[in-house]
């Protein structure tokens, strides 16, 4: 079951962006490092903006991610989007740690198509992230170029979109 976080869901949230957090330092990608990742403030500026989505499973939240229907920092990209016209943007994506191999992210591309009506998702990640990347790749995401993110260090993405057709 997907629904909006609450404030409630506080605790098990940020438990699942510290693990995700972790798991990004493992690798050496400077994502989320150093104060940049999703934290407490994140977590209630995106639950009062009613951004903010859980996947629950067992009683137990198992992924989150945020998610928009607009994203400023997409409006420049060095490449071009496949197609134009609205679109939900995904930030934020994370699952607990013990969900390696389960489709729970894809289950939000289900929702934002079915659930909001969307008809295209834009996503970002950074270059280093090669399980997101194939993750995007394998759910028929296009890649389109690179965005910047509004931060001074670190702040090129690869930026991906899928059409529902």
């Amino acid at each position: 079951m997907i629904r909006q976080a609450t404030l409630n869901d506080k605790n098990e949230v940020l438990a699942i962006y510290a693990s995700a957090t972790s798991y990004i330092h493992s690798y050496g990608s400077p994502q989320w490092q150093n104060g940049t990742g999703p934290n407490n403030e994140t977590f209630l500026r995106d639950v009062s903006n009613n951004a903010l989505y859980v996947l629950i499973e067992e009683n137990k939240i198992v992924a989150v991610t945020s998610i928009f229907n607009y994203e400023p920092t997409y409006d420049v990209i060095d490449g071009a989007w496949p197609t134009d016209g609205p679109y939900f943007a995904m930030h934020r994506i994370a699952k607990a740690s013990n969900r390696k191999g389960k489709k729970d992210i894809e289950q939000f591309f289900s929702y934002i198509k079915n659930e909001l009506n969307g008809v295209r998702i834009r996503i970002d990640t950074h270059h280093l992230n090669t399980n997101m990347k194939n993750l995007l790749l394998r759910n028929g995401f296009i890649y389109a170029g690179v965005i910047s993110l509004n931060q001074e260090q670190d702040k090129e993405r690869l930026a991906y979109q899928l059409d529902f057709n």
